[in-house]
């Protein structure tokens, strides 16, 4: 029995030669990020979702069914914002005429987000008369997001709306992404393939692979997870969280508090007192017994092997947690002879270190 605040699904069906069997509970808060390779079923998983395609099976939201044995609520009547990979604008319409078209479609009594909130939250004022052909890339997607916002949904799904952007475009885009769920209380899906963005907007993750539900779970506990370590291969990492604390001018580092005690990374912006997620890359992390007072790695946190895996024919895939009170995991690759040579075992208490350049 669904409750308020889940999103609940369970869809069947085959597209093209993908079999397609898509099952989770999710609560209805936040971002979960349905992450996967290309072909592994997380758009057709989100234009069903929308409605706009119909798998057997159902789906229910907040108490509300808008699928079931017999019954289906079309994509207009389910309250739904969605934004796609290239915008989607009304090129005959102006930004304000794109937004004025959302508005109208919003019952007067359920107007939440007004035309004002969203252009001033996407910081599009300035872009109100122009033509969607007038403006660049990042521009549109803002305008798209925007006008997903007036449109008053209860479940925002975005399809890879960065995809398309350059990198300074995609992280300034990102930051206004990931503060949407608290700023509108707006639950959210969002579809991507990349590690950066799954990284930096996840609040829990969906995993998806051939056409099913490989992994579900908090973000940091799935990106440290060894299943997904192998999957990832080079890229493989863990998530801590950590709140800046102060910034060296002369060396330019910030300072971070995080969940496993003090870090240092280069940073030419520091961004004040303000919480920070930081991907930590298991290639970048070494491991050592004995302090090293005279080293370059200034980043050295005590921990304790969890978990030990071989991971190929040369590597071994390490599990740490906090010696401390540290939540969280952290992943370190080393040689099988590296893991040999310190007699690594499940309990045995390291220092893990980390290049500050690495630090993202």
């Amino acid at each position: 029995m669904t409750t308020p605040g889940e999103l609940v699904f369970s869809l069947r069906g085959q597209r093209g030669a993908l079999d397609l069997d898509l099952q989770a509970t999710l609560p209805a808060s936040g971002v979960t990020v349905v992450f996967g390779r290309s072909g592994a079923g997380k758009t057709t998983l989100l234009r069903s979702l929308a409605g706009l395609e119909r798998l057997a099976g159902s789906v229910r939201f907040a108490g509300q069914t808008w699928q079931g044995s017999s019954q289906f609520v079309p994509a207009h009547q389910r309250r739904i914002g969605m934004v796609f990979q290239h915008g989607a604008l009304f090129t005959h319409l102006d930004v304000r005429g794109n937004l004025r078209y959302a508005e109208a479609r919003v019952a007067p009594d359920q107007r939440r987000i007004s035309v004002q909130d969203a252009t001033r939250w996407m910081v599009i004022e300035d872009l109100l008369d122009r033509r969607p052909e007038q403006l660049s890339g990042g521009e549109r997607q803002r305008v798209a997001i925007a006008r997903a916002l007036v449109s008053n949904p209860v479940l925002l799904l975005m399809d890879e709306p960065l995809s398309s952007l350059d990198g300074t475009a995609q992280r300034q885009l990102a930051d206004r992404l990931a503060s949407i769920p608290r700023q509108f209380d707006i639950s959210m899906l969002y579809v991507t393939h990349s590690l950066p963005e799954l990284a930096r907007l996840a609040d829990r993750v969906l995993w998806l692979d051939d056409g099913g539900v490989r992994s579900l779970g908090e973000a940091s506990e799935v990106l440290s997870s060894s299943e997904f370590a192998h999957a990832l291969g080079d890229d493989a990492g863990a998530l801590l969280h950590g709140r800046a604390q102060s910034f060296d001018v002369d060396y330019q580092l910030l300072t971070v508090d995080s969940d496993w005690g003090q870090l240092w990374l280069p940073t030419a912006e520091p961004p004040g007192n303000e919480s920070l997620r930081l991907w930590i890359l298991a290639r970048d992390v070494s491991l050592s017994l004995d302090p090293e007072p005279r080293s370059s790695l200034l980043n050295v946190l005590p921990a304790v092997v969890e978990q030990l895996e071989d991971d190929g024919p040369a590597a071994t895939l390490v599990s740490l947690r906090s010696s401390g009170s540290g939540t969280g995991r952290l992943l370190a690759r080393i040689t099988r002879k590296s893991r040999d040579l310190l007699q690594l075992e499940p309990g045995t208490r390291v220092l893990a270190r980390i290049k500050s350049v690495s630090l993202r």
